[in-house]
């Protein structure tokens, strides 16, 4: 099966989690974006840290599902 697979984000060093829902949200798409490569395979492993902050770890899942089932 073949996979895509990222560790050790730590997006709280790239989206200051002072900043308000909408601006981590606008800014977690074009992390992701950046990340993300136009080849990307169906499924995606997560094996590392997401990042301190759960609401950043819930933007950056819910970003991902948009690109893995």
């Amino acid at each position: 099966m073949p996979i895509d697979l990222i560790s050790d984000i730590h997006i709280n060093f790239w989206i200051n989690p002072k900043e308000n829902s909408l601006k981590q949200t606008k800014l977690i798409k074009k992390f992701v974006k950046n990340i993300i490569k136009p080849f990307s395979k169906e499924t995606l492993v997560i094996a590392g840290d997401l990042g301190y902050y759960n609401n950043q770890n819930l933007l950056l899942l819910q970003e991902l599902a948009n690109y893995y089932q």
